[in-house]
């Protein structure tokens, strides 16, 4: 079973020629989900709470992290 919070959010393929006209093809995960995910729920945290100092930046970042958990862990329920 994969880690869901490892599963990229944007996977992407980028495809070039070698020096010798070779077709390669690379894939790039980009942003893992959780990391997405996170962003978002940093996102609307700070468009609420405007933090001035490291403690309170620190905690919206934690609190960022353990919505995106959540997220994830119900997505899962789903399947």
């Amino acid at each position: 079973m994969t880690n869901e919070k490892d599963q990229p959010a944007f996977p992407d393929r980028l495809t070039t020629y070698s020096a010798e006209g070779h077709l390669r093809t690379q894939f790039r995960p980009g942003l893992t989900r959780r990391e997405w995910f996170a962003g978002l729920a940093m996102q609307g945290a700070v468009s609420i709470e405007y933090a001035t100092n490291r403690a309170a930046i620190e905690g919206i970042a934690e609190m960022s992290v353990q919505y995106a958990d959540a997220l994830i862990a119900e997505l899962a329920k789903e399947k």
